[in-house]
């Protein structure tokens, strides 16, 4: 149940604190005034309350107007914990404070649980920086003293009782329905790729999907076909929402295939974008149509849950002339794309990785430069080791199938 009175949550960590002591063999005194040179002690000083936000919105339990007053108000309480040893003849006090904070930071540690009556709070050690820790304290004749900062959450405080209750639910219609809305559970593929050395190819299933433009993406989960299936694709490159009419969704009850494209449609104007290497979540749209009383059909759209996948970039093949190595592939990241400046393409052989070179006069050894779309050309440094080199292109986070070059 919420408190009446913050002064019980400070009240509940001091006797929580003393425990501590006592146990330790220390007979102090621990108060929850500011430290002063008056006395010797532990001060637990209340300095700052905030609301919560995770607790701000919830709903009201009647109809009372205005409603906010019907809920706790819901704090997080932040306290500084010092100590003052006043008899400082032996010149000792500064270890004599030491040994009390030891006492009270362990105990806080062990039992991070207050409890006030039913109601139970968290108390957490706060991160704060020296260089703010310092701000804390005014200059004059009394120095910084140690101290150590804490955050209690959340404390609720009582709200006014309701007056009023929400009311029965007297008709019924088709707005509501029993069955289950789409839900993704997982995202798939087959990854192809041959070993230097062997004839057969490997198949190797990768979760999430690792896909590249004409791969098949698998989506599994369930309640893909109660109605007319979208399927959408997100991305921070794509400003708006996107659907993929052309990825071919075929939806079964419990899995959807797609063939990746290169290409997606803008929900709001129908522009084609293209779909670069990357990371994306996908998201299953149905829509469904009722009756409703009275006549008539209503469509309702349910939404799943995103689920993320990733689009690769391909390297299919590579050739070596002297000291350049060319790659040849596709959706490798050209100087126009949006994420250049953010330098999200690494290209590594063997043990190597290349730097991009960012002019268009050539690359220096140990340096990638980006020709187009699909080839990329290495100037190998003088220690490239030879013979049967793995080739990695790594774009937005993305990596390429496993894939291989003779040097």
């Amino acid at each position: 149940m919420p408190v009446t009175d913050i002064g019980q949550v400070t009240t509940a960590i001091i006797e929580k604190i003393n425990q501590g002591l006592s146990s330790s063999g220390l007979t102090i005194s621990v108060f929850a005034d500011p430290v002063n040179e008056e006395r010797s002690g532990l001060s637990l000083y209340l300095y700052h309350a905030k609301e919560n936000v995770r607790f701000k919105n919830i709903p009201p339990p009647g109809r009372d107007i205005p409603p906010v007053k019907l809920m706790p108000l819901t704090l997080d309480l932040y306290y500084q914990l010092t100590a003052l040893f006043h008899d400082s003849s032996a010149g000792m006090a500064a270890l004599e404070e030491q040994k009390w904070m030891t006492v009270a930071l362990k105990t806080l540690h062990d039992s991070p649980l207050i409890n006030v009556d039913e109601d139970k709070f968290r108390i957490t050690l706060q991160p704060l920086p020296y260089t703010e820790a310092v701000h804390n304290w005014t200059a004059g004749s009394q120095a910084m003293k140690f101290s150590a900062y804490y955050e209690v959450s959340p404390v609720f405080i009582e709200p006014e009782k309701a007056t009023s209750a929400s009311g029965r639910v007297l008709l019924y219609g088709n707005y509501v329905f029993t069955m289950g809305t789409p839900q993704i559970s997982t995202s798939r593929s087959k990854m192809t790729f041959t070993l230097p050395g062997e004839i057969s190819p490997r198949i190797v299933e990768s979760t999430p999907a690792q896909v590249s433009p004409g791969d098949t993406l698998i989506i599994e989960g369930s309640g893909f076909t109660e109605g007319v299936l979208q399927l959408r694709i997100y991305n921070s490159r794509f400003e708006e929402n996107i659907v993929v009419p052309n990825w071919l969704p075929d939806p079964k009850a419990t899995e959807i295939t797609a063939t990746v494209d290169t290409t997606a449609r803008l929900e709001r104007n129908g522009n084609i974008v293209e779909v670069l290497p990357g990371i994306y979540t996908a998201q299953v749209l149905l829509t469904k149509t009722f009756a409703i009383p009275g006549g008539g059909n209503k469509e309702f759209v349910q939404s799943s849950n995103q689920f993320p996948f990733m689009v690769t970039p391909v390297v299919s093949s590579s050739s070596l002339s002297g000291d350049i190595l060319t790659i040849q592939g596709a959706g490798f990241q050209v100087m126009t794309d949006p994420i250049i400046e953010k330098e999200e393409m690494e290209v590594y052989a063997g043990m190597h990785q290349f730097h991009r070179s960012m002019t268009t006069l050539g690359a220096d050894p140990g340096q990638f430069r980006v020709i187009s779309t699909t080839e990329i050309e290495l100037r190998l440094p003088v220690n490239m080791e030879t013979g049967t080199q793995p080739i990695r292109v790594i774009v937005a986070g993305a990596e390429s199938k496993p894939s291989w070059a003779n040097i």
